[in-house]
């Protein structure tokens, strides 16, 4: 490559003052000047010039096959490309990226997203979520979580519907379609106030399917979100066990007798709902 430039350099100084434009010549055994405009080409330079083609294309026809076939370099470089999961993790590192300039409080975001994966993970392995398992809905949920506060800085009291239009605004990770990437945005407006509607922008937009997701993921995101209502990141790890009465969270760092214990109560509710049993919430000590 760095050849045919050099080529196409010695071509454009050899060609007189006031032509340099079209180095090379396209027929003819010298150019004419046809009206004027442009200087005539000796014979001499137009061979010369013609010299310098021919070694310039078959630079280029000598590249164009080193870039062909799978042990081409390009082909190398792009299996090195992150995919799949790998490719998800860097969508949701430039997203915490970007919610490290506008979240006040990251740190309180990532406990979040770590204790709202784990409650994602406890239910998983026991089956309770309805929508197929896919590396895809985890990431929304981890994205949701690092970004749900997002736009606290804007509006502190109404930051839920604030986090959804930055997100909104925001283009997609690689390779997630645009309705993933809506989900996102509403799983982190629904992680406080008011649980989904039909009626709602975004959200009717989602088939079925997607919204019921939506919903799971919001529900799990308030809980994870109300462990850590203080920001002091007491609640350090969570353990799912079942009990006569239905399931029991264990959250060790909680106190039943904390202030957070009514949060936890009131925020825990959708997700109760969708279980459709009861879930405790206990001290893991």
């Amino acid at each position: 490559l760095g050849e045919i430039h050099d080529l196409d350099l010695l071509a454009r100084l050899s060609l007189p003052a006031g032509r340099k434009n079209g180095a090379y010549p396209s027929g003819g055994s010298a150019s004419r000047d046809r009206g004027g405009a442009l200087p005539a080409l000796s014979r001499a330079r137009v061979r010369w010039l013609r010299v310098l083609r021919r070694a310039r294309d078959g630079r280029v026809r000598k590249l164009w096959r080193s870039l062909g076939g799978k042990a081409s370099p390009v082909a190398r470089w792009r299996a090195l490309l992150p995919r799949g999961r790998a490719l998800d993790r860097c969508g949701v590192a430039r997203l915490e990226a970007w919610a490290f300039r506008v979240d006040p409080d990251v740190s309180h975001a990532r406990h979040v997203a770590r204790l709202s994966l784990a409650l994602y993970d406890l239910l998983r392995r026991r089956g309770k979520l309805p929508f197929p398992a896919s590396f895809r809905s985890r990431a929304i949920l981890e994205a949701a979580a690092l970004c749900h506060d997002c736009g606290s800085a804007r509006s502190p009291a109404g930051h839920h519907k604030e986090s959804f239009r930055l997100l909104r605004a925001l283009p997609a990770p690689a390779e997630w379609p645009s309705r993933e990437w809506l989900m996102c945005a509403l799983v982190a407006r629904y992680h406080r106030r008011s649980e989904p509607r039909g009626t709602h922008d975004g959200f009717r937009e989602l088939g079925r399917d997607r919204r019921e997701e939506v919903c799971w993921l919001a529900a799990i995101l308030r809980l994870g979100d109300a462990l850590d209502t203080l920001h002091d990141g007491a609640v350090t790890e969570v353990r799912l066990v079942s009990s006569p009465g239905g399931l029991v969270l264990r959250a060790r760092g909680y106190r039943d007798d904390s202030s957070l214990a009514g949060r936890v109560e009131e925020k825990k509710r959708p997700l109760v709902r969708l279980l459709e049993t009861s879930l405790r919430v206990k001290s893991g000590e």
